[in-house]
């Protein structure tokens, strides 16, 4: 099949050490937008740090790992929220604000310690609950709709 012979080369590009960053970084972002079961060991592998020279791959495959529910994912997500690295919490924060996490999910992060953590998933949480409000599409700042003044 086509799409799976596309899917298994950006896989093996994203995976190649010998490969440019960038390059890399763009099948990161692929495997995102379009969910690929085989991909998502790698991408947690980037998350937890197995590439410590570059933090860019732990932050995009935080972003990345939105498109792959379950509970070790946001586990990963979760421990992500901690990091020392503001572009990892705030992408861990966003992918899970997108999954539909479990009241004692969210409890334990909201009582932790971690007053970062607290603050980025608090953070993506009430912007959903206005882009709701507003009927702002996802991705869209807050401040996109403009209400009229009489």
């Amino acid at each position: 099949h086509r799409v799976s012979g596309y899917r298994s080369r950006m896989l093996r590009l994203m995976t190649d050490p010998d490969r440019g960053k960038e390059l890399r970084l763009a099948a990161v972002r692929y495997f995102g937008k379009y969910p690929y079961a085989p991909a998502r060991d790698p991408l947690m592998a980037f998350l937890r740090g197995a590439e410590q020279q570059d933090w860019e791959y732990s932050a995009v495959s935080a972003s990345s790992l939105k498109a792959y529910p379950g509970e070790e994912v946001t586990l990963a997500l979760t421990e992500a929220l901690t990091s020392t690295n503001w572009h990892i919490r705030a992408n861990a924060a966003a992918s899970l604000e997108t999954q539909a996490l479990q009241d004692r999910q969210l409890q334990s992060i909201l009582v932790g310690e971690d007053d970062y953590a607290k603050e980025m998933l608090l953070y993506h949480l009430t912007a959903r609950r206005l882009r709701e409000e507003q009927e702002i599409p996802n991705g869209w700042p807050v401040w996109g709709k403009q209400e009229e003044v009489e």
